[in-house]
This record gives structure tokens, C-alpha cells and sequence, in this order.
């Protein structure tokens, strides 16, 4: 947006809090137009508007009548004689009528028509004769007086202190010589800079009649230029941020408005924190501009800050920038005049954009130079070895081993402070300086796939691998495969399965082995029984009764925890335990490990698991809020997904799948819910979420986040296939979305994994056919599922077969089994899965006009208000009527898994609309709706139309 408000000639926005100056360069051009010739000095820091100034006065009504001669000084016409002076008098003498000349150059013609010609000599001449310039500056006085006699004449100089010696020197002759002329200067000198310290540009200023030297804007200037940009007054809040960002200086508030309006911003509060952050990129490409006019210490000085930035003190700027005290004082106190640095001690910048102009202009070779000397100097003090670092990060030519050392330093400190993705940096870094396959970059490798852990899983098991083989001994090269992260290596591909096995080997049996070494090797052996439980061979061959559950197995130090945990999933997985003696061990495994965030390295998740699964959350609940959950709060990226993840898994095994969800969603936006940050049946625990929340948007997300690998069967391809199955069964397919569940359970059979609670893909297939109408399905997986689920004993996921074996069964006996699964779920954490059995049994007894039907649906709301969800009416999919199982082909037995949308076209749809209204009050196309209304009849049973009201039945009133 351009500024609101203009004068009659020209835009004049920067000018506010400029009444002084202006009044004076009024009084100026007044007694210069009566005979008193005046100069004038334009003086400064950057940005606060000399120029504007001076094109301000050409234009006021006290120059009416002046004839206005400008020019302005370049660095490369600096060398160029009488450079200025050609720019004042070109184009007045091009088009002056030979009659004026002849009287502007009577008698002094020979000494001033030369300057003006094309090509002349004298321009190329680097000096004149003393007698012959003293004839040409006189000449040229003469003329210009000689012009004021015909018309009041005012000369604007802008950067004066660029403008060629033999200009300055005629500049200078004629100031001393302006009384009872008609003649004003008015001249803008760049205070501080190396140029304005030249002589005539001295002397120029000090025999001045006057000084200016315009100020930055009060907050009240800034208001105003606010209302000019942005049409409208700005908040006090706004108004505040635009002057404390800026100092008030004129340019760079200009920039910061325009860069705001331009980006659609408003001068509101709620944008005063934009104004803070703005770094307006046409502020940064006009500061270099400046920097030539510099002298080179004042150079080196700006330089050495800019890299520095605002972390380190004045002596340490001074030595980065190699000069002494007094010659770094004095070119500090020409920075500050000109503006680029504060009058703050410590040299720091006016405005972050400053800063940034400065750091861009130098070459790559000035700032290598740079930023070593700042590292040397720095990693001599431990408290700065991070700074020293952060200098070295930015050079790219290998610096040696000492720059190693500090780097090394620096990544143990930032990794000390909880700052893992700084102490990889410094880590990548090292790497420039180290051997292409030694043992130093080995090391190098280790620590970076160590700080890698905390915030990108991935790249730490790359890294963590490419270590090993380079390190000296077994023993060191088993100590670094035993950090690969388990989670991260869950769904890894057979290289790293195979590196890890060949370590183990190298290493030897724990039982062999003692101390430090034993614990690697029982780490090892925790992640190669992991890797392998995808191998039925592997779990064919565990014994009849699991090593995890020998009343003797050690749990004392990390690593026996770690594979305790391994074991027990094996034999949960397998269905060799039962959920009692699984969560009886992974009590005492959670009473011996410490609660840190770092467990999700471990396979300690794998206890977390268990005990949700076991229907015992409450157990794993409070030691999971110490690890980082809600209490704390998890410390590093990697972390705070999984630890969501096992929040969510606790809270739907508690019975509040709306928190569950919330959980789960948190953890999409922490960084998703995929192999890299859960193990398989965590993944197959949150597509169980999205069905019972019907949430297809985190559905979506989850099989979004694991890839299906074209390779031989992992535990990832049966988990993308239930996944995907998930998304289609939430969304517009149930009978896709079946068919892909049931196809995941038969490939997790293969692999003999059985648990109904960490893997119930037949409950979920089994509800999905009741409610498709196809119960000969329904009924077979279910009565599958009710085996596996007495024999692993949770109530919870005994009690959810039960419910849908009753829902399938009609009469007394269906009835029973709905009595049944109340009763097994009142001993569960489960409640929300209590409160779907009793408005399942409620319903039954009320088609059956029982008296004590009402009391169980009352119940049920009771108990769906406790877990958070409200309506559960609307909320259980309890599917087709119970009382009445009706066939695939019957009507009304598909209500239950039409979408919104579909529901919406088919009520429409059943009160007369034609295919072409439906649409247009949908806004989509006569084919969509001629789409969705075929699947409603697929879904209801029927043949068409006149179907659809009474499979609608009560549903049919509802809205369109």
C-alpha cells in the first residue's frame, strides 16, 4: 500500500518531525532571494533523511522563483574532475539562449566555456596549474553570481562528501564569497564516514552559516507515518513496536511499513509482533550502498560484529576485527555518527536488517578469515566453546584437528543442556576435518547418531550404523549398535538386522561376559529378538513356557530390563501368557527403571504396551507422566511423539477414546504416528482409535505415515494394509476396507502373532461385517476371536467379543452373552467399552419390552458422560437393530455405515428431489449425486427410490 497522504508535488511521507529544519531552510532561501548568499550543511546518520530534505526544499513554496541547480556525489565520479560542478550547470548552460551566455560569460569565457564542452581536456587533467585553477574556480563563481543577478539561484548538493576535489575546492571558493549574492548552497554530508573526513568536505562543513543535523522520529512521528502508509491510525501497541524496532530512524521505519503493508498486515496490537520481526529485504539491499563510504578499520570493525552478533563483548570484537584499542575506538565513533552501530558499548546494530546487510557483503574469503580468528579466540574459554563452535560450523575449508577438539566440546555441552540438534551441527561439522575411514570419524559418526536420537530417528540409525565398522574393537563397535534406537529400527530394513546379529557375534553370549560388556550384549540381544519376532521360526522356536515369565529372570540392570521387556511382548504377542502374568512382570519392570524421557529409546514402550493391553493403564499411567507425559512435558522431538502415542493407548485403555484421540492427534502434529516413532501394534492401537472415533482425518494421517514396502514380508506390510483398510472402512467402503483387515489378520497369523488385545483385527473385522449385514462373517471371526480372548483373560478385550458375539446371536442366548460381557467389563479400566455393552443389552431389552431396559441404556449415558462421550446413542456402533439380525439383502441394515453425505442425499433424495436439484443444493455434480445414491442402495439392500424412505425409516426426517 503507498502512502495515503502526498503534497501537491511530490510525496513527502518521510518528512514528519522535520518542522524545524524546514522552517530554517525557509529563512535560508528568504535572505538568499533578498542578497544573502547563504550555506548550508545537511548532516546526519543514515536513513534520517537528508536527501528527502533537500528534495523537500526544491519543491517548497520559498524555492518558487529560485533557479534549482542539483547534484549528487558518487564514489565513482569521486576521481572525476568537476564532476559536480557539470552535474549543477549542464543542463542550465544546454538550454540557456546565447544571449544569456554571452552575458553569464563575458570576460570569462576562456576560462569557463572549456568545462562544459563535450570531451574537454581539462576533465581528464588530474591537476591544473595554481594560477590556472584559480582562474576557473573564479570563473565559475562569477557565473554563478552572475545567474543570481537574474534569478535567485540555490545549488543542492547531495553526498557531498563523494564529490571530486577540484568541485569541493570551487565549492568552498564560493561559500567564502556568497555576501550580496543571490546564491544559496544547501549541501548533505554522511557525518562518520571515512570520505567526509577528507579536507574540503571539513572545511566545507565548519565555515557552513548553518548546521543541520535531523534526529531520529519521536513515537509520535512514527504514529503519523503509520496513518500515511496504512490509511488509518495505528494502535499504541503497533505504533511502540515500530518505533523500538527502528530507534525511530526514518528509513528504517519506512521500510518496516511498506514491508508490513505490503505483506497485508494491520496496524493492530495483534501485528505489533510482526513489526518486531519484520527484516524488510529492501532495507538490506540498500545498507551496502553505505558501507563504501567506510574507511577499513571502520570496515573490519562492522564486519567482526555482524559475524559476532550480539555474542560477544567489545575486546573480543576488537580482536576478531585485528586492531588495537584507539584505532577501534575512534572507528566506532565514526560508525555510530553515521548510524550502523549504536552508541551502545558492546557495537550492536540499529536494526537486525543492518546487521544482515553487513554479514551478506563480504566475500567468502573475508569471512572464513573472520569467523577462525573468532573460533581461536573463543574456544580458549569453556564457557564459549559454543560460540567457538557456532564460527566453525560456518566454515567451510577443513581447519584441522584442533577445530575437531572444540567441535567435540561444544556438541558434549549443547548435548549436556538439552540441546541435541545444536550438538549435531558441531557434530556434521567435525566431520569436514576428519579421516575418510578412521577410527576418529568413527567415533565422530557415534556421537552424531547419539545427539541424532532426540530429534530425527532415521538419520541416527544411518549414522549409528556407518560407525560401527570403523571403530578399533567389537567392543566399542557393540557399545554404539546397542544406542540404535528400537523404535526406529522396529521396521528396519535387513542390513541393519544383519549388522546388529554380526555385533552380537563378534561380541559374544552375555552368559559369557561380565560388566560393562554383558550389558551391551544383553542390550543386543533385546534389539535382535525385536527384529526377528516378524519370523515364525524364531517364535516357533521360544519354549512352551516363555523365558520372561521364569520367576528368576534378573531385572537389575538396564540392559536384563531391556530384553525382559523384548520377552514378555514375544510371549504376549504370541499368546504363550496371560494378561495377569504380563502385568504382574511389567510391574516389576516399571518399579526398577527409571522414569525418563530417554525410554523411548529402550524397549521399555514395549511395558508400556503390554500393560494397556493387559487392561491395566492404570499402572503404566503415573510412571509414563514422570518419563515426560503430562507432567513434564517430553525434552527432545523424537521423544514427544511416542510419548503421545503411549498417552493415547493408556487413555483409550481407560475408557476415554475422545482424550485418546486428542492424544493421537497431537502426536500427528509432533511429528506423526510411523515406524520411526512407534513399533507396529502401537499403529494397529491408533487405527483401532480412528474407528471407534470415526475420525477419518487421523486415519488418513496414519496410513500416510507408513510406507508399504515392496521387499519380502516385514511387520510394516500387514500394518499398512490394516491401516489402509481403516481409512476406507471410516470413510466411504466399509466392505474394502474389511476385506484389507481381514487380509492383515491372516498375514500377522503367519507370522504368529495372536494377542486379541495388541493385534484384534477380528473384533474389528467381526463389527464391520455385522453391521455390513454379513453375519455368517461376523459370526466365524468373532467366535475365533472369543477363544484367544479367554485365554489371554483382559476383561476389556474379553468383554468387547462378547458384546458383538451377543449382538450376533438372537433370542435368550444373545441376551445372555450381552448380561455376560456387562458383568466381565465391570472388572475393566475399560468404561467405555462397559457403557457399549449395556446400551447394547439395553437395546435388546427393550425390543423385547424388558423392564429393566431403560436402566441399562440410563447406565450406559452415565457411563458414555464419564468417558467424555456424550450421546452414546449416536457415538456406539452397535450396528442393525439386535433383536432382528437381519441378512446382507434386508432392508434398513446399512443406516449405521452411511457417511454424512450420503445420508444427506439419500433423505433428498426419498422426499422427490431429482438427481439435478440434489446437486445444485450440494453444490457438487449430477454424477456425484448419481454416485452416492448408488452406494446408499448397495448399503440399505434396496433395488432404487422408492426404497429409500422406509430403509430411511426414522432417519428419513432428519435434515437434508
Amino acid at each position: 500500500m503507498p502512502p495515503q497522504e502526498t503534497s501537491d508535488k511530490g510525496s513527502v511521507y518521510m518528512l514528519v518531525d522535520r518542522a524545524f529544519e524546514l522552517r530554517i531552510l525557509d529563512d535560508v532561501l528568504g535572505t538568499a532571494a533578498t542578497g544573502y548568499g547563504t550555506s548550508v550543511v545537511v548532516s546526519g546518520p543514515i536513513g534520517s533523511g537528508r536527501s528527502q530534505l533537500l528534495d523537500t526544499l526544491a519543491e517548497r513554496e520559498s524555492a518558487d522563483g529560485f533557479r534549482v541547480l542539483r547534484a549528487v556525489g558518487t564514489p565513482m565520479e569521486e576521481d572525476h574532475a568537476f564532476g559536480v560542478v557539470r552535474q549543477l550547470f549542464d543542463v542550465v548552460l544546454d538550454e540557456a539562449s546565447p544571449a544569456t551566455l554571452d552575458g553569464w560569460w563575458e570576460g570569462i569565457r576562456a576560462d569557463v566555456e572549456p568545462l562544459f564542452a563535450d570531451g574537454a581536456a581539462m576533465l581528464e587533467t588530474p591537476s591544473l596549474p595554481t594560477d590556472r585553477l584559480a582562474a576557473v574556480l573564479q570563473g565559475l563563481t562569477t557565473m554563478t553570481c552572475r545567474m543570481g543577478a537574474d534569478r535567485p539561484t540555490l545549488l543542492l548538493v547531495d553526498d557531498l562528501h563523494w564529490a571530486d576535489e577540484v568541485s569541493l575546492a570551487w565549492l568552498n571558493y564560493l561559500a567564502k564569497r556568497m555576501s550580496g549574492t543571490r546564491v544559496a548552497i544547501v549541501a548533505a554530508v554522511q557525518e562518520g564516514s571515512a570520505a567526509a573526513e577528507r579536507q574540503p568536505v571539513g572545511e566545507f562543513v565548519s565555515s557552513a552559516d548553518h548546521t543541520l543535523q535531523p534526529g531520529a522520529l519521536s513515537a509520535a512521528g512514527v504514529g503519523a507515518l503509520v496513518t500515511r502508509w496504512f490509511g488509518e491510525a495505528g494502535d499504541d501497541s503497533f505504533v511502540l513496536a515500530c518505533h523500538e524496532v527502528t530507534g525511530g530512524n526514518p528509513l528504517f521505519v519506512t521500510a518496516v511499513l511498506a514491508e508490513l503493508a505490503a505483506l497485508g498486515h494491520r496496524p493492530t496490537a495483534e501485528h505489533a509482533a510482526a513489526a518486531r520481526r519484520s527484516r524488510p529485504v529492501a532495507l538490506r539491499e540498500r545498507l551496502p550502498r553505505y558501507l563504501a563510504c567506510l574507511g577499513s578499520a571502520q570496515l573490519r570493525l562492522v564486519r567482526a560484529a555482524a559475524l559476532l552478533h550480539d555474542t560477544a563483548d567489545a575486546e573480543l570484537t576488537r580482536s576478531v576485527a585485528g586492531l588495537d584499542a584507539q584505532v577501534c575506538d575512534e572507528s566506532a565513533r565514526g560508525l555510530r555518527r553515521i548510524g550502523l552501530l549504536t552508541y551502545d558499548p558492546s557495537y550492536r546494530f540499529p536494526h537486525p536488517s543492518v546487521q544482515e546487510a553487513i554479514a551478506e557483503s563480504m566475500t567468502a574469503a573475508e569471512e572464513e578469515e573472520l569467523r577462525v580468528r573468532a573460533a581461536r579466540l573463543l574456544h580458549v574459554d569453556s564457557q564459549q566453546v559454543e560460540l567457538a563452535a557456532e564460527q566453525l560450523t560456518a566454515v567451510a575449508a577443513p581447519q584441522g584437528r584442533w577445530a575437531v577438539g572444540v567441535l567435540r566440546q561444544a556438541a558434549r555441552t549443547a548435548l549436556a543442556a538439552g540441546r541435541p540438534e545444536a550438538a549435531a551441527a558441531y557434530l556434521r561439522r567435525a566431520l569436514l576435518d576428519a579421516s575418510a575411514d578412521g577410527g576418529d570419524r568413527g567415533a565422530l559418526l557415534a556421537s552424531l547418531g547419539t545427539a541424532e536420537r532426540e530429534f530425527d530417528p532415521p538419520a541416527s540409525v544411518r549414522h549409528l550404523i556407518q560407525a560401527v565398522p570403523l571403530l578399533a574393537s567389537p567392543g566399542e563397535g557393540a557399545a554404539v549398535a546397542a544406542r540404535l534406537s528400537l523404535m526406529a529400527i522396529g521396521h528396519g530394513l535387513p542390513h541393519v538386522r544383519e549388522l546388529i546379529r554380526l555385533t552380537a557375534a563378534d561380541l559374544g553370549p552375555p552368559d559369557r561376559l561380565s560388566g560393562p560388556q554383558r550389558e551391551v550384549a544383553l542390550s543386543l540381544e533385546a534389539r535382535c529378538r525385536y527384529l526377528d519376532l516378524p519370523k515364525p521360526a524364531v517364535l516357533e522356536a521360544s519354549a512352551e513356557r516363555p523365558r520372561a515369565l521364569s520367576p528368576d529372570l534378573p531385572l537389575d540392570t538396564v540392559a536384563e530390563r531391556e530384553l525382559a521387556a523384548v520377552l514378555l511382548y514375544e510371549a504376549v504377542l504370541t499368546g504363550r501368557t496371560t494378561a495377569r502374568e504380563a502385568a504382574r512382570l511389567s510391574e516389576r519392570i516399571l518399579e526398577r527403571e527409571p522414569a525418563t524421557p530417554n525410554h523411548v529409546h529402550s524397549t521399555l514402550p514395549l511395558v508400556v504396551f503390554t500393560l494397556a493391553a493387559a487392561d491395566a493403564p492404570d499402572r503404566a499411567a503415573p510412571w509414563l507422566e514422570l518419563a515426560g507425559g503430562r507432567g513434564q512435558g517430553p525434552t527432545t522431538p523424537s521423544a514427544h511423539p511416542l510419548v503421545l502415542v503411549e498417552e493415547a493407548w493408556l487413555l483409550k485403555a481407560s475408557g476415554k477414546p475422545a482424550l485418546a484421540q486428542a492424544r493421537a492427534r497431537e502426536a500427528v502434529e509432533a511429528g506423526g504416528i510411523c515406524p520411526e516413532h512407534c513399533g507396529p501394534t502401537a499403529l494397529i492401537a491408533m487405527g483401532d482409535l480412528a474407528l471407534e472415533t470415526n475420525d477419518n482425518g487421523l486415519a488418513g494421517h496414519l496410513r500416510q505415515g507408513v510406507p508399504f514396502p515392496s521387499r519380502q514380508l516385514s511387520v510394516t506390510t500387514p500394518v499398512e494394509r490394516f491401516l489402509s483398510g481403516v481409512e476406507t472402512a471410516v470413510g466411504d467402503d466399509p466392505r474394502t476396507g474389511v476385506q484389507q483387515i481381514v487380509s492383515f489378520g491372516r498375514l500377522l497369523e503367519r507370522v504368529g502373532w495372536h494377542n486379541p488385545a495388541l493385534v484384534p483385527w477380528r473384533s474389528i473385522a467381526a463389527d464391520l461385517h455385522w453391521r455390513l449385514g454379513e453375519r455368517e462373517q461376523a459370526q466365524d471371526l468373532i467366535e475365533e476371536a472369543y477363544e484367544s480372548a479367554l485365554a489371554w483373560g483382559a476383561p476389556a478385550a474379553l468383554g468387547r467379543v462378547l458384546r458383538i458375539r451377543g449382538g450376533l446371536r438372537e433370542g435368550e442366548e444373545g441376551v445372555a452373552l450381552l448380561h455376560e460381557s456387562a458383568r466381565v467389563l465391570e472388572d475393566s479400566a475399560d468404561r467405555w467399552e462397559l457403557s457399549k455393552a449395556h446400551h447394547a443389552l439395553g437395546k435388546r431389552l427393550r425390543a423385547l419390552s424388558h423392564p429393566m431396559a431403560e436402566e441399562h441404556v440410563r447406565y450406559a449415558r452415565e457411563l458414555a458422560d464419564e468417558c467424555g462421550m456424550s450421546r452414546p446413542a449416536r457415538r456406539v456402533r452397535t450396528g442393525p437393530e439386535p433383536q432382528s439380525p437381519a441378512p446382507a439383502t434386508g432392508k434398513g441394515t446399512g443406516t449405521a455405515v452411511l457417511t454424512a453425505t450420503e445420508l444427506r442425499v439419500a433423505r433428498l433424495a426419498a422426499r422427490g428431489r431429482t438427481n439435478q436439484e440434489i446437486a445444485r443444493d450440494a453444490g457438487v455434480t449430477s454424477r456425484a449425486v448419481e454416485k452416492a445414491l448408488t452406494k446408499v442402495y448397495r448399503k440399505l439392500g434396496i433395488q432404487g427410490r422408492a426404497g429409500l424412505a422406509e430403509a430411511l425409516g426414522p432417519l428419513a426426517d432428519g435434515p437434508g
